[in-house]
């Protein structure tokens, strides 16, 4: 079996045990959505676009973003940590 699927198979057994243990899956779910959400939204395009530009920029080709572009990317991956954090904040505060 390769690497990904040994980490797949832990990560489903895993998921699977918490299931059979809780009552409740609720506050896992909305914890998960407030993370991940501002992470898809936020943080994960910022990176994306960083590193493609980063490349562009090696391979010797026109980068992707100019200097104003690239100073939001970098300013969007720490937004998008303060709102996953103050998301899951909430979360457990209404738990």
């Amino acid at each position: 079996m390769r690497q990904g699927g040994f980490y797949q198979v832990a990560l489903l057994a895993l998921v699977n045990s918490l299931a059979c243990v809780m009552k409740d899956l609720g506050l896992v779910t909305a914890l998960g959505g407030a993370i991940l959400g501002s992470t898809i939204v936020y943080t994960l395009p910022a990176l994306m676009a960083l590193a493609t530009s980063a490349k562009n920029k090696a391979d010797g080709k026109a980068p992707l973003l100019g200097p104003l572009e690239t100073a939001f990317n970098y300013a969007l991956v720490p937004l998008g940590g303060a709102l996953a954090v103050i998301g899951a904040a909430m979360t457990l505060k209404a738990a």
